[in-house]
């Protein structure tokens, strides 16, 4: 818009402003005082085109001018940017705007400042308005400055303004609601305030009232009323009263009572149509800004009587429609002669009852519309209730004021605005306001003159102009948009049809969707030195400026990745029971591979030919989240990522300019090139992300901290556990028959309680730092084998305990078979469920995808069938659990009830079975429980391993080390194993032979 030079202005000097000011100004008539006064300046006329059609939908002759334009007045606007009402008149006719230059007679037309000024000349206490506009109200009887200024005027809520009240006096003066109040009340139809009556006793002497006091007044010979028709408010009737020396009365339809309202034997009610409504006026305060008034309420009401008629009858609830629609082209209904234009659709008065006014219809196809009853709205929510087709609609561009019955979608698709039909009012109770008084000189100003002033229409045109240069840039690089996006759908396609009905036998089908490019190129330009220039895409723009290129020119190229791409929903799903499921790592990282922020919009690509010579740029992104989801995300920021995009890495940029441009938001940033770069490709992928304000230096967490503290309090548990095995050991054996019996079992157990130790104490300090995460298969492995090596000690613990004893009903005799079997059983067990997991569920084919190629499958069926096996996997722990439990319990009571003399390796014996069967009876309990409630528990799953592995390797540790106080008893029996004699051998032999008589033989015996 400007010229060569002026263009290369600075675009902060006062230069450039100027130049833009006088390419936007034109030659005007401007009311100084009052520059929104259009009657002379340059405008635009919005009106029918001829003023014929508007007389025929009028019904009037074409003669009555005054007439015509008052029922149906153009509308004026400094532009074409104004929204004009759609009434029949001019929906019915075709109208436009047309342009109409200033008044070529412009003429200055003097006013003087001061009004009812006999000479516009001295100083005056006045009262200005308070828009500013001309002349000033003089105040009587104020001869001095001071006097003036510690005056105060009362603006009126009915515009008048009074003087010689005090500022609380002022706003107590006929205080009253903006609105009316829901509840029956009596209410003026015609809205009149009221009405003044003189009392006279006849016609002839109310006729005198209109002579001597040059007033209008109306008589009533129905009940002899004498009516004021000049006066409209309660003080012009008693300032009447007080003049004129006669009674008068100041009548209200408010102040009657309901049971009396719509009297037709009282003409002052005919007077002021008073009616029955379903508002009332508002007693106080607190009813008033309790209540409101909804817009709708104009045209949800009709007056069904005939105006002649009295007591009139209004209808509450008319039929709208969405007005006819029929394929001429037109976008805006049509209403037929029985309907009115109520902003939305059409009102049809015709029809009385709500019966008749719903669904749809056809009247003559292909038009139609839709019909839905209307009631005045009492409450917000009713009346800017957005699923009512009446009270929200569409608002197409153009200058006319009408909506559409469109969904907020539909509207959009037509690129139109959603917005509510009706306003709300919140009820405001205002009384007078106070206003300072002016001392000012009485002048004559002139109330037009010939100056320059901004157009705004040249002002429309540049931004219609820019619209359009936007639009026809995006233009060059349209054709590579549309395509890439077509062949980007077509690969879609052929991928799915090559992996169709499941005939993917070779992989093509994967490899197809692996081919499908992340990055869809969207525009192409060059940027070069000393010129400004930008690329735009659907995820953000790039600008150049003059200074961005130091020599030369660089064609460049800008892609799209979408935000879907790292939506990726990873399954987390385990056999095995958790302390605490692994958080979700996101995609923007530190660092450290810490989860520090979140995506919040479409990735932005732009590659160069030659990025050598750049400098800064300016990068704009499109941002689709505008608050973040988590107040520990507060920064702005931007992001990038390497070539494969398995992470964004926040780049730290402190200043982020929010550009919002109609309902689209981006930020923006200008730094140096470098700074926008990650990998040494030179290639700019870049995200808008929100991350926490110290981000650099956060670790990963994959689990809570109570979590964490307590799987490292039960790893150095087990690592004590560890400590006493590895003590066993070391220790140097004693020496002894009792001795050597009691290592045959104590011996493996502590191999196997050490494996377990050792595998546990791995799991707990690798899971909550993440070791696992996204990996079951080895999650399942560590944390399984130790419950199969603890079924493994409690076989080989039956297998010892049935090799002390040589009863005949044992259901095995041979107790290196019963270990041999229960273990290969136990083990078979475990090899089945790691194949059938490994191979079958973790191996599940997902289903299709909702968009196959850019948004994950869906893990659904890899939950489902991994929930399964939970259920099939660890209700068989259980079982076996209590199984165990059961056959250890019945063999530990076979050897209580076969002993007579508890030895020391006897109670070592029934310490450890009683130890272990209740250890595995209390396991079996807990897991039943976690299995059958679901839940996830890091304390429960704590308690559950200290009480049925800690403890029990702890107390057995301290047992085969010879720590507890059931290895001090029974000693008098040891040293007894030194004594020989005939009475010592004779009473072994009793005692054995009591005992074979039972038909039990306990090897460990003396």
């Amino acid at each position: 818009v400007l010229s060569g030079s002026e263009s290369r202005l600075p675009r902060d000097s006062e230069e450039f402003f100027d130049a833009v000011y006088d390419a936007a100004s034109i030659d005007d008539c401007v009311a100084p005082w009052n520059p929104l006064n259009l009657e002379k300046r340059a405008k635009y006329v919005w009106d029918a085109e001829t003023f014929e059609c508007k007389a025929a939908q009028l019904g009037l002759n074409v003669d009555d001018t005054d007439e015509i334009n008052e029922l149906c007045p153009a509308g004026v606007c400094l532009g074409v940017s104004c929204r004009q009402d759609y009434s029949n008149c001019h929906a019915n006719c075709n109208s436009a705007y047309t342009a109409e230059d200033a008044s070529s007679s412009c003429t200055p037309e003097p006013i003087c400042t001061v009004s009812d000024l006999d000479s516009c000349s001295g100083s005056h206490c006045v009262y200005c308005p308070s828009d500013n506009s001309l002349p000033c109200t003089l105040v009587e009887g104020v001869g001095s400055r001071d006097e003036c200024e510690d005056m105060t005027g009362c603006e009126l809520p009915d515009g008048r303004v009074l003087f010689g009240l005090s500022e609380d006096e002022c706003r107590e003066r006929e205080a009253s609601c903006t609105t009316n109040c829901p509840g029956v009340g009596c209410l003026s139809y015609s809205e009149m305030p009221g009405s003044c009556v003189v009392a006279v006793v006849d016609e002839s002497s109310c006729e005198d009232v209109e002579d001597d006091h040059d007033v209008n007044v109306i008589w009533f010979s129905s009940d002899s009323t004498c009516l004021i028709s000049d006066i409209v408010t309660r003080d012009g009737c008693e300032e009447f009263s007080t003049t004129s020396s006669l009674s008068t009365t100041w009548n209200r339809c408010e102040d009657i009572d309901v049971g009396a309202c719509g009297d037709a034997s009282v003409s002052t009610q005919r007077y002021m149509e008073c009616y029955v409504s379903n508002w009332h006026e508002c007693v106080d305060q607190q009813e008033c800004e309790s209540s409101g008034e909804c817009s709708d309420k104009e045209f949800a009401m009709v007056l069904t009587s005939d105006p002649s008629d009295y007591p009139i009858t209004v209808q509450t609830g008319t039929c709208f429609n969405s007005g006819f629609h029929d394929d001429t082209g037109n976008p805006l209904p049509l209403c037929t002669e029985t309907m009115d234009r109520p902003g939305i659709g059409c009102r049809d008065v015709a029809i009385t009852n709500s019966s008749l006014c719903s669904g749809s219809f056809v009247a003559n196809d292909p038009a139609y519309t839709f019909q839905e009853w209307v009631t005045p709205a009492f409450t917000e929510e009713e009346c800017r209730n957005s699923n009512a087709n009446s009270r929200f609609g569409c608002l197409l561009s153009g200058p006319r004021k009408q909506l559409l019955w469109l969904s907020e979608d539909e509207c959009v698709c037509r690129g139109g605005e959603p917005q509510y039909t009706w306003e709300w009012t919140q009820g405001t109770w205002r009384g007078g306001v106070p206003r300072e008084l002016t001392w000012m000189e009485a002048e004559n100003r002139d109330q037009y003159n010939e100056e320059t002033s901004l157009s705004y229409a040249i002002l429309e045109s540049w931004v219609a102009q820019s619209v359009e240069e936007r639009f026809l840039f995006s233009l060059q690089s349209e054709i590579i948009c549309e395509a890439n996006f077509l062949q980007y759908s077509l690969n879609i396609l052929l991928c799915d049809c090559i992996g169709a009905n499941g005939d993917d036998t070779d992989g093509e089908g994967d490899s197809c969707y692996d081919n499908t490019d992340l990055e869809i190129l969207v525009g192409v330009s060059y940027a070069c030195a000393g010129e400004r220039s930008i690329v735009k895409g659907p995820s953000g723009f790039v600008t150049f400026s003059e200074d961005s290129v130091n020599k030369d020119c660089t064609l460049m190229n800008m892609s799209m990745i979408n935000e879907a791409w790292f939506d990726a929903d990873e399954p987390d799903v385990a056999v095995s029971f958790r302390f605490e499921d692994h958080r979700v790592q996101g995609a923007v990282q530190n660092d450290n591979e810490a989860t520090v922020g979140e995506l919040v919009g479409d990735g932005t690509v732009v590659s160069f030919e030659d990025d050598g010579d750049l400098r800064y740029i300016y990068v704009c992104l499109q941002v689709k989240q505008e608050e973040p989801s988590s107040v520990r995300y507060s920064r702005r920021d931007f992001g990038a990522s390497p070539a494969d995009y398995d992470f964004i890495r926040p780049l730290g940029i402190e200043k982020i300019k929010v550009d919002k441009r109609g309902d689209v938001t981006f930020w923006c940033s200008l730094s140096p090139y470098d700074e926008f770069t990650f990998d040494n490709d030179g290639i700019l992928r870049l995200f808008p992300v929100y991350r926490e304000e110290d981000y650099e230096d956060k670790e990963p967490t994959f689990v809570s901290k109570q979590t964490q503290v307590l799987m490292y309090v039960l790893g150095c548990m087990y690592a004590v556990d560890l400590l006493l095995f590895i003590y066993y050991f070391t220790e140097k054996p004693v020496s002894g028959k009792r001795a050597a019996k009691r290592r045959q079992i104590a011996f493996p157990l502590s191999i196997l309680f050490g494996i377990v130790c050792i595998f546990r104490i791995c799991f707990m300090f690798m899971y909550p730092n993440g070791v696992f995460y996204q990996e079951p298969l080895s999650e399942f492995v560590v944390f399984e084998i130790p419950t199969f090596v603890l079924f493994t000690m409690v076989i080989i613990s039956i297998g010892f305990w049935k090799s002390l004893s040589n009863r005949k009903h044992f259901f095995v005799r041979d107790s290196r078979l019963l270990v041999f079997i229960g273990v290969v059983l136990v083990w078979c067990l475990w090899i089945v469920v790691t194949v059938v997991y490994s191979e079958v569920i973790l191996e599940t084919d997902s289903g299709e995808s909702p968009c196959v190629g850019r948004v994950p499958e869906s893990n659904e069926e890899l939950e489902d069938n991994t929930r399964t096996l939970t259920i099939v996997y660890q209700s068989v722990i259980v079982s076996v659990t209590f199984f165990l439990a059961l056959v250890f319990l019945y063999y530990t009571k076979i050897l209580f009830d076969a002993a007579k003399n508890i030895s020391r390796v006897k109670k070592f014996i029934l310490f450890i079975g009683g130890l272990i069967t209740f250890c595995f009876l209390v396991r079996g309990i807990l897991f039943v429980i976690i299995l059958g409630a679901e839940f996830t528990s890091s304390i429960y799953m704590f308690i559950t391993l200290f009480l049925t592995e800690v403890l029990l390797m702890f107390l057995c540790g301290l047992q085969f080390n010879n720590m507890l106080v059931f290895n001090q008893g029974g000693s008098s029996s040891d040293s007894s194993t030194g004594v020989t004699g005939s009475g010592s051998r004779a009473t072994h032999s009793r005692v054995t032979s009591q005992h074979t008589s039972r038909g039990t033989a306990l090897d460990m015996d003396d």
